[in-house]
């Protein structure tokens, strides 16, 4: 009806035995298409739909399959003439007293705007968890790097003053300056590794300064 018409709502049925499916003409502007009558409107219908929204159309089918009483999805289509858009669909199952599915009476909407508006939302809360993540992992790095830092300069403090010791005799011992120099090696490179995290994990101190160029 005219109702139907401006708010952009259109219903439609399926016979699960036959194939037939029959649109309400208030279903057809919401495709961009023109009314066509026919009884087969189902395959001209999947044709709109993108693979995924027909992989959807598969999954919901097998539920229906497997006894769901309704149905509660959103299609993503290319309209007949060429625009993208996000279709809600609701639909209830008739069933005859085998449980078998008989009919299917659904409605179709566009809701293009709001679930664009949801994908929105989703990645916002996405990057916000991203970036708390990081956050974490920051804080984490410090710690760490605070930890290893103290006993690593023990460490390289006693290898300054054992080489000292071993300098200070009349014959050093060049095999033990040796190995402390092995160790003192690693000690650095260890130390490097903590800068590292230190440095990750150390915020952004950076200002912007603005600059009259006139003045």
């Amino acid at each position: 009806g005219v109702v139907m018409d401006t708010v952009g709502i259109g219903v439609w049925k399926f016979d699960c035995h036959t194939g037939e499916q029959v649109w309400d003409k208030s279903l057809y502007p919401l495709y961009g298409m023109k009314p066509t009558g026919s009884k087969n409107d189902f395959e001209t219908w999947r044709m709109l739909l993108t693979p995924e929204a027909r992989r959807k159309v598969t999954s919901d089918w097998e539920s229906i399959q497997k006894g769901a009483k309704e149905i509660n999805s959103t299609y993503e289509i290319r309209t007949a003439d060429g625009h993208k858009k996000f279709i809600g669909s609701r639909a209830i199952v008739i069933r005859n007293h085998k449980g078998e599915p008989e009919m299917i009476y659904g409605v179709n909407w566009d809701k293009t705007e709001s679930y664009e508006l949801e994908q929105r939302l989703e990645n916002e809360k996405a990057k916000a968890f991203h970036n708390a993540k990081l956050a974490s992992i920051g804080q984490l790095a410090a710690g760490v790097g605070h930890e290893i830092n103290n006993p690593l300069a023990i460490i390289a403090g006693q290898v300054a003053i054992a080489e000292q010791l071993i300098l200070s005799h009349d014959k050093p011992d060049r095999e033990v300056l040796e190995r402390f120099k092995k160790i003192e090696s690693s000690v650095n490179r260890i130390a490097n590794i903590v800068k590292g995290l230190r440095t990750f994990a150390r915020s952004d101190d950076n200002q912007i300064v603005h600059l009259d160029p006139i003045s």
